[in-house]
C-alpha cells in the first residue's frame, strides 16, 4: 500500500507471508562456510515459513536528491537447522528453529550528470531460537554501510569509487582442546597411545564477533561500438588503502587469515 499526499513525497506499507519448500544447509559454528548446498526440505519436517512486516517513507528532497527510509520486522518458524544433538543413526538430521529479525534501512542518492551519489546505511538485528537456546545466525551485524561515487567523463568512459563497512559478524570461539579416543581395532593394545587426536571443544555459540570489515574499490570503465558488437573494458582496484580485513580464525591453530590485499584486474567483455 502506497499513499502519496503529493509528488514529493510517499508513504509505503506491507505486509507478506511467505512457505518456502527449500533451503540451504549450513552449520552456524563454522567461521567460514565455503559451500551451502540447496536441498529440498525433508518430509518429516514442516516447510519453513515467514511474514514480513515493512513501512516506509521515500521523499524528493528536491529534483536530484531522493531519501528513502523503511523500517522491517520478520518473524520466521519451521527453520531447517542441523541437529547437532544427534547421537544415534535413528535420530534426525535436521531439527525446527525460529527466529526473528528486525532493523531500519536507509538510501539516499543524488543524480545530476555527470555525477552520482549513492549511499546506504542499514541498522540491524537478527537471532534464532533452538532447543530453547537464543544466538545470533553468522550473518548478523549490526551495521552496513555502501557508498557510491560515479562520473561520466563523457565518450563512454565511466570513473567509480565504491566503500563497503560492516560490523563483525558472530562466530563461535574455540573453548578448548582434548585428547579424543579413535581406534578400529579395539582388541589391539599396542597402539592405544596412537589412537588419540586433539579434538576442538566449542564455546557458547556465536558469542564473540569478528573484528568489523571495511574497504575501498575504484574503478574506469569504457564501452565501444565497433560493428555489430558492443565491447566494454574496465580497470578496477579493490582494498586501494590495503586493509587487512579477516577472513577467520583457524580452528586448529587459532591463526588469521585475511581476505584479498590490494589487488589491480581488468576484464574484456563482448556482446554479439
Amino acid at each position: 500500500m502506497t499513499y502519496s499526499p503529493d509528488r514529493d513525497i510517499s508513504f509505503k506499507a506491507s505486509w507478506g507471508s511467505y512457505q518456502q519448500g527449500i533451503t540451504t544447509l549450513s552449520d552456524d559454528n563454522d567461521v567460514i562456510s565455503i559451500f551451502d548446498p540447496w536441498f529440498l526440505t525433508p518430509g518429516y519436517l514442516n516447510p519453513a515459513r515467514a511474514i514480513h512486516y515493512n513501512v516506509g517513507i521515500s521523499t524528493s528532497l528536491s529534483e536530484n536528491f531522493i531519501v528513502n527510509v523503511e523500517g522491517y520486522y520478520k518473524t520466521f518458524k519451521h527453520l531447517p537447522i542441523i541437529n547437532l544433538e544427534k547421537k544415534y543413526p535413528s535420530d534426525p538430521d535436521l531439527i525446527e528453529g525460529k527466529g526473528d529479525s528486525y532493523g531500519l534501512e536507509s538510501t539516499f542518492e543524488y543524480k545530476k550528470y555527470p555525477i552520482l551519489f549513492n549511499t546506504s546505511y542499514t541498522l540491524s538485528w537478527a537471532v534464532r531460537k533452538v532447543n530453547g537456546i537464543e544466538y545470533p545466525p553468522r550473518f548478523d551485524a549490526r551495521h552496513f554501510v555502501k557508498s557510491v561515487f560515479e562520473i561520466n567523463l563523457g565518450d563512454d568512459w565511466v570513473a567509480s569509487a565504491a566503500w563497503f563497512y560492516n560490523s563483525g559478524f558472530p562466530f563461535t570461539p574455540t573453548a578448548g582442546y582434548y585428547d579424543k579416543f579413535y581406534s578400529l581395532e579395539i582388541t589391539n593394545f599396542d597402539d592405544i597411545f596412537e589412537s588419540y587426536i586433539p579434538y576442538i571443544v566449542l564455546g557458547d555459540r556465536n558469542v564473540m564477533r569478528l573484528p568489523h570489515y571495511h574497504r575501498l574499490d575504484l574503478s574506469l570503465s569504457k564501452s565501444i561500438d565497433l560493428w555489430d558488437f558492443k565491447i566494454y573494458a574496465d580497470v578496477s582496484a579493490l582494498n586501494v588503502y590495503n586493509r587487512k580485513n579477516i577472513f577467520y580464525f583457524k580452528r586448529d591453530t587459532g591463526e588469521r587469515v585475511n581476505m584479498l590485499p590490494f589487488l589491480v584486474t581488468g576484464t574484456i567483455k563482448v556482446e554479439i
